[in-house]
């Protein structure tokens, strides 16, 4: 079982409950005539007094909120209802409520109407057959006539049962924008997850929502969303969960009791009732019955919610926690009150969806009503942050309705068997709830003093007018009678005031400005009436408010304005505090108004003070320093921050040295200010005198006195001192010190050096003249050692003041380096002057590098080529730098060739370039060229330079005058020959010419002189004796680096071995002509190996055509082409023509005739020769037959190939007259 328990859904046990309710109380039940507290509420031809509208015998049962109400298109009232068992339908037609319906058993009953006037009864109906509870609806045009179904809405399942057993707990119909009916119900998911495989999903059997709509005949009844299979539009998640001692549970969770409203632009809003349920013990966050509100809409595509989305997770409301829009520990549902509780959704005039419901609090135990309103992003409370608008003692809920200026609510207040129908209506033009006639959510509301009012549904009229229906019975589970009152005001004006606003603060004595608006709600225009104004300590009227005045308002028509703003004196004997301004309209009830209870207001709250100056120092200012016996400048501000202006008042100043004043502190002076303003400002500089006598050096403040003779009286007598910041007070005198001190990075012995520095005045009094003096030391300290570097003189320096020069010192030629020094200032170095401070007098600058005077020559760059050769030219790029102070004088830079980079006496001189001299700083750059000796062994070197090498400057670093080379090799200067290319044809000829083709590159640094090439015929491709010297080419001489590709043809001997694979060998410098660097890559040979075949001509007869139907004695034309596919010609040599019965010649082919040719050259082809011959009499033609030509058929030519010299046509029919039919 799970743990809680359900609503009651089974028809059986329903109807049997409400049964046995019934006879509980004795039913039926005759209600008395009740008059409603409310004003203007009116019956209808009865429709609230003894047995109402339904005058049932039976009884209505207020538990399934059994009626629902409409005003058709004529303006009258349309009730539903159920009549113990049965649905009827009532209307008042003018002078009694007849019956336009009565479908048949069934509850819940729900009247729309679109806006042509159908209406539209949609119901639930018990079906036998499924033992289910299914929604079945009819509709009817506006003039009457026969009820009508949609699609089998009201036959079989009606619309919820159309796809199978439904058996719904509750349900709402809405109408579209265009009149499509949309029905939205709760029932059980028909599908669902396998909880033993995954910890989430819809839990079969679990209630959701669904929501259809009509489409149309063709389309009938439609799904918006899923269907039963999955979650609908509640799509409540159900969670498997552990407990917190581990053990597996299950949460279960569902929709109940939805309510459906269709916008402007035809997108659904829907709202319901999400609830919990878990398998074993409740977890901690579940709250008993706590149930939430969650509202979603559909976008085309899917429902998305509106507000906090339906838990996903088995976290806080998914385990029972608030969530949702009501987000409260309170629950909406009452299970053992079957679908009387429901939240309630409409659209308002304005567009905007607007959400009621009722709330049971576990707490205090009373149900609380609430109303919101969505702002596109969020449910607001109207008339408070949670939207509460009204508080009973039992599970009741709320209607809602569109009114012309925001919804227009109703409910059952009270508690069990002491129920009243109350109603209030949104007025957004005042932003409040306000009654609906005096008395309509007050006292017994607007069903009348026997308080047996439930379940009550509200509508309007066109113009906005309320009827309320609701279940008179004695008690909300006992059979009553269905009563009707409609809102019938009287034609009176109504005055509010919708504006009244006074100033947050006024003081005694003055004047205050209210502006205040006077509006007319009522049906018809109002007379003038006064406007009283009173200065209150509550918001409500009482005994004792002050009355300030009043104006009179004009007569007003419907929805007229009256605005002004008035000007009330306050009076001196008010005492301050905090008040409020009351406006009361016609309070001699002078004018009778729809409402009364709406003619008083009250302003935000005011604070009243007192009249009077209120004087303050703001500000007092003095320099950060000062001296005794000098004149010190006071800046102060005084501000008057109260109502009333000041007369004439006296600031004094004092000196003190704690910021306190009392009697030890010094009057410094005084002034004086005339008057000042309320809320104005004086500063003023006030020169005083520091007394000559004041203990120095000190600090001090001054302490600003304000009315310090007590001429004004004030609001506040106690903030009149202000003291200033402090003040350094020092005696009259200079105080003279170095601020800055700069002094080159480096220095060089014996030469200049400029400073600057920069000498203040840091006392209240000048200076005479003194003298500032530079000393050489070696740390930072001052020592009768360090030696004086010069001096200089300032004759005088104001206070504040400073002398900042620059000063040329010599550093002095005996100064030890290299050494980092400091140059130390010392101002006032002979005690010219006596100062306020002796000790800060000194000050040294950052390190200073001294160095002698020298050149310092280096070798920066040194560039050699990337290779050389023995005896030839070497070009080395080198820089030269003196990076000393000094400049240098003439001096030498050798250069040596080295082969391992450091300098020995072995090492090969190449040259040397002398500098005749090289400012400091300076560079020479040059290119030196010497010859690398002939004697020098080829290898790899480095080029040494070195700067100075004679040892003709004396440098301030001796150890950096070498720079060494990349590394070089250095070759013989020989040419050397290769081959680089050798090719020869596939094929070439026995006693033929060939022709090479090779190119011959010099790759050495040297040219070559004149040199042969040779050329070998070899079989093996190795040269040896056996080669034949095929020919050679003679070389006049080749450059370093240079190519030289030819052609030469030679002649292959006629002896060679044919046919036969043959390669050709190149040799360079096959008579060893040049001395080479490398002998050893002059021979190169062709590769693949070159086909030499003799000097024959070879015959092919390539085609041979002849005519069908040869014949015994007649002539045959035979038309070939022959080929000579050798290289030499041929000479005389005959062609022989045979008919055979197949390709091949044999004996038995007929010779036909023959041809002899003179001759024919290499390659050559003599294409289609026509011979022709006679088949011979008394021949058999074989049929088909082939014609065969045979080339040379009398051996007269030696050809390369003897094998190829007979070709057979095509086969011929014999029998063809055709004369032109050939084959090939």
């Amino acid at each position: 079982m799970l743990a809680r328990s359900r609503i009651v859904n089974d028809s059986f046990v329903r109807r049997s409950l409400t049964l046995v309710l019934l006879l509980l109380f004795a039913l039926p039940m005759t209600a008395l005539a009740a008059t409603p507290t409310a004003q203007f509420w009116e019956e209808i031809g009865g429709s609230a007094s003894g047995a109402g509208i339904s005058a049932s015998e039976l009884g209505v049962v207020p538990e399934h909120r059994n009626t629902s109400i409409l005003v058709g298109s004529d303006g009258r009232p349309i009730v539903a209802y159920t009549d113990w068992a049965d649905i009827v339908v009532r209307r008042w037609n003018g002078a009694e409520w007849e019956i336009i319906a009565r479908p048949g058993g069934g509850h819940l009953p729900q009247l729309a109407m679109d806006g042509s006037g159908r209406i539209y009864l949609a119901w639930m109906g018990f079906v036998p057959e499924t033992q289910s509870w299914e929604v079945f609806l009819l509709v009817r045009d506006a003039a009457g006539g026969d009820w009508q179904e949609l699609g089998g809405s009201a036959a079989g399942g009606g619309i919820s049962g159309a796809d199978g057993r439904a058996n719904v707990n509750s349900f709402s119909l809405a109408l579209g924008p265009d009149g499509t009916p949309w029905v939205a119900y709760d029932t059980k998911a028909t599908a669902g997850a396998d909880f033993t495989t995954v910890t989430s999903g819809i839990a079969r059997d679990s209630e959701q929502v669904y929501v259809k709509r009509w489409t149309g005949p063709t389309g009938g009844w439609v799904y918006v969303g899923s269907d039963r299979t999955g979650g609908g539009a509640s799509n409540a998640t159900s969670f498997v969960f552990s407990n917190d001692d581990g053990s597996a549970n299950f949460a279960r969770h569902g929709a109940l009791s939805p309510t459906l409203a269709i916008r402007g632009d035809g997108s659904p809003v829907l709202a319901f009732i999400y609830f919990s349920e878990f398998q074993s013990s409740n977890p901690p966050q579940y709250n008993g019955l706590n149930d939430d509100i969650y509202a979603v809409t559909w976008n085309g595509s899917a429902w998305v919610p509106m507000g906090p989305p339906v838990p996903a997770t088995a976290a806080g409301a998914g385990l029972g926690g608030p969530g949702g829009i009501s987000n409260d520990t309170n629950w909406a549902n009452e299970d053992y009150v079957n679908r009387m509780n429901r939240p309630y959704v409409i659209i308002a005039r304005d567009g905007a969806p607007v959400l009621g419901w009722g709330s049971t609090d576990g707490i205090d135990g009373f149900r609380h009503m609430y109303v919101r309103r969505w702002s596109g992003s969020a449910w607001q409370g109207l008339g408070s942050a949670t939207g509460e608008i009204a508080m009973s003692a039992f599970a009741y809920d709320i209607s809602l309705a569109p009114g012309l200026n925001g919804p227009v609510a109703a409910w059952a207040g009270g508690g069990g068997a002491d129920a009243s129908i109350y109603v209030l209506g949104w007025d957004a033009r005042v932003g409040r709830w306000t009654e609906v006639g005096t008395g309509s959510a007050t006292g017994t509301g607007i069903s009348g003093p026997t308080r047996r009012g439930f379940t009550p549904w509200i509508t309007l009229d066109a113009a906005g007018l309320p009827s309320v229906t609701w279940i008179e019975a004695p008690d909300m589970e006992s059979g009553g009678q269905t009563f009707v009152r409609t809102f019938e005001p009287r034609s009176l004006a109504d005055l509010t005031l919708t504006a009244l606003t006074a100033p947050a603060t006024a003081r005694t004595g003055g004047t205050i400005s209210v502006a205040n608006t006077v509006r007319n709600l009522g049906v018809v225009a109002s007379p003038s009436v006064p406007l009283n104004f009173y200065l209150a300590t509550a918001t409500t009227r009482g005994a004792s408010d002050v009355l300030l005045g009043s104006r009179t308002i004009p007569a007003l028509g419907v929805n007229g304005t009256s605005s002004a703003t008035n000007a009330f004196a306050v009076s001196p004997s008010v005492e301050p505090g905090t008040y409020y301004v009351l406006a009361a309209l016609d309070e001699a009830g002078a004018v009778t108004e729809r409402n009364e209870s709406n003619n008083v207001r009250a302003s935000a709250a005011m604070t009243i003070t007192l009249f009077r100056p209120e004087l303050t120092l703001t500000s007092v200012g003095v320099p950060a320093a000062a001296a005794a016996g000098r004149p010190l400048t006071i800046t102060s501000t005084v501000r008057n921050s109260g109502p009333a202006p000041a007369g004439s008042f006296v600031v004094q100043f004092y000196l003190s040295t704690d910021g306190t004043l009392d009697g030890g502190n010094v009057l410094l002076g005084a002034r004086t200010i005339p008057s000042l303003g309320a809320g104005a400002m004086s500063t003023a500089a006030t020169m005083v005198t520091l007394p000559a006598d004041t203990p120095v050096p000190a600090t001090y403040r001054v302490v600003g006195l304000v009315d310090a003779l007590e001429q004004q009286a004030e609001l506040e007598e106690t903030n009149n001192a202000t003291m200033s910041g402090t003040m350094s007070v020092t005696a009259y005198q200079p105080d003279l010190t170095i601020t800055a001190l700069t002094a080159p990075p480096t220095g060089a012995v014996g030469r200049p050096m400029m400073i600057t520095d920069s000498v203040r005045n840091g006392g209240p009094a000048p200076s005479g003249a003194f003298t500032v003096r530079y000393y050489l030391s070696s740390d930072e300290t001052l020592h009768d050692t360090d030696v004086l570097l010069g001096a200089r003189t300032i004759m005088s320096l104001a206070p504040g003041a400073s002398s900042t020069v620059m000063t040329t010192l010599m550093v002095p030629a005996n100064t030890s380096a290299p050494a980092t020094y400091h140059v130390i200032a010392v101002a006032d170095a002979a005690s010219q002057q006596t100062e306020l401070a002796e000790n800060n007098n000194r000050r040294a600058s950052a390190g200073v590098a001294v160095s002698f005077f020298r050149p310092d020559l280096t070798v920066s760059v040194l560039t050699v080529p990337a290779a050389g050769a023995v005896g030839r030219p070497l070009a080395i790029t080198n820089i030269v730098r003196n990076q000393g102070p000094a400049p240098a004088g003439a001096f030498t830079v050798r250069f040596y060739l080295s082969s391992d980079g450091t300098l020995h006496d072995s090492d090969t001189p190449l040259g040397m370039r002398v500098i005749g001299g090289l400012a400091a700083g300076a560079a020479s750059s040059v290119v030196s060229t010497f010859t690398i000796p002939l004697t020098t062994t080829p290898g790899d070197y480095q080029v040494i330079a070195v700067a100075d090498a004679l040892g003709q400057q004396t440098e301030t670093d001796e150890s950096n005058n070498r720079q060494v080379s990349a590394t070089f090799p250095i070759s013989l200067y020989r040419p050397d020959l290769m081959l680089t290319a050798l090719s020869v044809p596939a094929t070439a000829v026995a006693g033929r010419p060939l022709a090479i083709t090779h190119t011959v590159r010099n790759r050495g640094a040297a040219p070559a002189g004149a040199f042969t090439v040779r050329f070998y015929l070899s079989a093996d491709g190795a040269l040896d004796d056996g080669d034949v010297l095929l020919g050679a080419r003679m070389m006049g001489g080749l450059a370093a680096g240079a190519s030289s590709p030819a052609v030469t043809s030679l002649t292959i001997p006629a002896n060679t071995s044919v046919p036969g694979s043959y390669q050709v060998i190149a040799v360079v410098d096959a008579m060893n002509q040049q001395t080479e660097t490398d002998e050893t890559n002059n021979m190169m040979m062709t590769s693949p190996p070159m086909s030499v075949v003799p000097y024959l001509p070879d015959f092919w007869v390539s085609s041979v055509t002849a005519q069908a139907g040869a014949a015994a004695g007649r002539p045959l034309t035979i038309t070939h082409t022959i080929r000579n596919l050798g290289a030499a010609p041929a000479g005389v040599f005959t062609v022989r023509y045979y008919l055979s019965a197949d390709d091949k010649l044999d004996d038995g082919d007929v010779l036909l005739g023959s041809r002899t040719f003179g001759g024919m050259a290499g390659g050559a082809t003599r294409v289609n020769d026509v011979t022709t011959v006679t088949v011979p009499a008394g021949t058999v033609v074989p049929n088909p037959y082939r014609v065969l030509v045979v080339v040379d058929a009398l051996g007269q030519q030696a050809e390369l190939d003897e094998t190829n010299n007979v070709t057979a046509s095509g086969p011929l029919a014999a029998s063809s007259p055709s004369p032109n039919a050939s084959a090939r």
